[in-house]
């Protein structure tokens, strides 16, 4: 699991001279590759879910944006607002950068990428939101998973930006672990022998670049799925999901509370012929199906959800089934498996910081 969470980019101008987004280069990880001055940024790439009902599996269809809410946090030292970007995305932002805190005629500090995670001393986070969501707000809210308390930024509004060439440009295939792909909807893959998941662009979280993404797909990966029925519980995108079955599950069941990334889990679903092995619901369906168990669980969501959800998690996972979860800060760990107490056992834990992903195997007396 050695892919960074940030991606380096070249800086992209909208025509109002106000966004970046990553560019052609993203998925790349380069040896060494010098940042491009002026304003040197590293950015993630932008996840808006769709507005329309037909399914369209082009990149080409995802939406225009016209309104945007603004907020830089900062100064922050560099490793802060990489961590603080983190959380910002998992938490709703759109699209995330960082970018080096420059006050006029202070000289760029150079820096290099040779592949670990490399912040500049003083560092600015850019986030981006839609109109719609409490920006003040998830910044203070990620700020207090990280021990800052009342986090605020610099607010603006940024308007009339056509984001759809940038994004169309800004995805390519990323290999995510040994042998596995993520391929943006209507590109071809790199390596026709691997395992690939097709995705459509900007629908929903689970774009494979999170370093939580990573962990859980690398996870699945070493396991032996072959024939077993999985849970994705906060299946965003449905890229677990997916990768599940490419890796041998009979059957899953991906759940999430955004009516919108359930669709878009269908969506996906659908582009890698899995439609009838994977079933995608709404977490007020699945309540009906309450009783009905698993061979394993896979939850990428955050520390606080994950141990209000620990009983519901719990039960429906086999005696010898497996649990694995992520969306977890290493400071997180110890208390998210304390909230699913002697039910398990043989927990073990994967980093790649600052985040984890802890296993366990359910008791058989369960």
């Amino acid at each position: 699991m050695s892919l960074p969470s940030f991606l380096l980019s070249k800086t992209l101008t909208s025509a109002c001279n106000c966004c970046f987004l990553a560019s052609s280069t993203a998925f790349l990880r380069p040896a060494s590759c010098r940042l491009s001055p002026k304003r040197k940024r590293l950015s993630r790439r932008l996840a808006e879910p769709p507005c329309n009902s037909q399914r369209d599996t082009s990149i080409s269809s995802v939406p225009r944006l016209v309104t945007n809410n603004k907020c830089t946090v900062g100064p922050l030292p560099g490793d802060t607002a990489g961590n603080l970007s983190d959380v910002l995305l998992e938490l709703g932002a759109q699209s995330v950068s960082v970018q080096e805190h420059q006050p006029d005629g202070q000289e760029e500090q150079e820096i290099f990428a040779d592949g670990d995670r490399i912040f500049w001393d003083l560092s600015e986070v850019v986030v981006y939101f839609r109109p719609d969501v409490d920006a003040g707000g998830i910044v203070k809210d990620a700020g207090a998973v990280l021990g800052m308390q009342d986090l605020a930024g610099r607010m603006e509004e940024v308007v009339d930006q056509d984001w759809q060439a940038t994004i169309l440009e800004s995805y390519k295939p990323l290999q995510v672990t040994s042998g596995v792909w993520i391929i943006p909807a209507g590109m071809d893959p790199e390596d026709s022998g691997a395992t690939n998941i097709f995705l459509r662009p900007g629908l929903a979280f689970g774009t494979g670049e999170h370093p939580t993404t990573q962990l859980c797909m690398g996870f699945l990966a070493e396991q032996s799925l072959h024939g077993a029925s999985v849970l994705d519980f906060g299946s965003g995108s449905g890229v677990l999901a997916i990768a599940a079955l490419k890796h041998g599950a009979s059957s899953v069941v991906a759940v999430d509370n955004d009516g919108v990334a359930v669709q878009a889990a269908r969506e996906n679903a659908h582009l890698n012929d899995a439609s009838s092995q994977m079933t995608c619901t709404h977490t007020r369906d699945y309540e009906d199906q309450k009783g009905q168990q698993y061979d394993g669980c896979i939850a990428n969501i955050l520390a606080g959800p994950l141990m209000e959800l620990a009983p519901r998690i719990s039960a429906a996972i086999k005696p010898g089934g497996w649990l694995a979860l992520s969306g977890i800060l290493a400071s997180q760990a110890a208390e998210v498996q304390a909230a699913y107490g002697p039910r398990f056992k043989n927990w073990a834990m994967v980093t790649q910081e600052p985040w984890v992903l802890v296993h366990a195997v359910s008791s058989e007396d369960a």
